[in-house]
């Protein structure tokens, strides 16, 4: 691998399943850093982006893999992700995590007080490990697919996953590259994001760590996207988080899959009716009267 560079910034967008790529990602980025050829300066995440970033700070190694075999075929796996996190992560993992780690979650927020709207929101500092796995649990939290709720509270805010608003999140320019991986270019069906089928495993972990030597092979200059991965670039300094969007495509399947689960949930579906319709209204008639 000719082109490693010295230090970078390693960004995963969200991706449900097909995150077994990242585990063969991380099989070669894992392999340079111990060869002292490559420092990894900070980690962006956003759902399994997140985990993955948490994983590869606290060098779970394989750990995904242990992780994911546990969820396959549970209906109830989002609870074991956070006792499965909190088991094997280091005393010390928040410390080795804060300002290193950043994670992307949806928050719900309203606009002018009365409409609703999720924001981005991007967490880099964690008082303990148990806050650190909340804000995972948080931007990993897709309503009635992975979660039981609309909703997941994470330090007092209504939050979703990351993947709504916030699927790839760059931190702010540095003087070294930033290798950023969509998940969502990876050539399955989107459904397998929510149901992984076992004969797809394996091939992702080669896929991942195949990709990540033939990029590593390739100046950015010959070839700054390969496969899944790509090299992000930057005219100008940035002094705050920027985001790139999700595929609009894929977003507004999940949106409809989401929708249709909470129709099937009476009571969930009625208040989301009554919250959009009063705002609604609740904002006209606040027009009216300030004119």
């Amino acid at each position: 691998m000719n082109h490693v560079p010295a230090e970078m910034d390693l960004i995963m967008s969200g991706g449900g399943f097909l995150g077994y790529y990242l585990v063969g990602v991380d099989r070669v980025l894992r392999k340079l850093c111990r060869e002292e050829k490559l420092v990894i300066r900070r980690y962006a995440g956003t759902s399994v982006g997140a985990l993955a970033s948490v994983a590869m700070v606290c060098e779970l190694g394989d750990g995904m893999i242990g992780l994911y075999d546990q969820l396959q075929g549970t209906p109830d796996f989002f609870p074991r992700i956070r006792e499965y996190f909190l088991a094997v992560l280091p005393e010390d993992a928040f410390e080795k995590c804060t300002g290193r780690v950043h994670i992307a979650i949806s928050r719900l927020d309203w606009k002018y007080g009365v409409f609703p709207r999720l924001v981005p929101m991007v967490v880099s500092s964690f008082r303990d490990n148990e806050d650190l796995v909340e804000a995972c649990m948080a931007s990993c939290s897709v309503p009635y697919f992975v979660s039981s709720t609309l909703f997941y509270r994470f330090r007092g805010y209504h939050c979703m996953d990351g993947y709504f608003t916030n699927n790839v999140v760059i931190p702010e320019y540095a003087n070294w590259p930033q290798l950023v991986v969509r998940l969502h270019h990876i050539p399955y069906s989107w459904w397998t994001v929510f149901t992984p089928y076992e004969h797809m495993v394996l091939p992702l972990i080669v896929q991942g760590a195949l990709e990540t030597e033939l990029l590593f092979h390739r100046s950015p200059q010959q070839n700054a996207r390969v496969g899944a991965l790509e090299w992000h670039s930057s005219s100008s300094s940035a002094s705050a988080l920027t985001t790139t969007e999700p595929v609009p495509a894929k977003k507004r399947r999940v949106v409809a899959l989401v929708l249709q689960k909470a129709a099937q949930k009476p009571f969930t579906a009625g208040l989301l009716v009554l919250v959009v319709v009063g705002g609604g209204m609740l904002w006209r008639r606040r027009r009216r009267l300030s004119r």
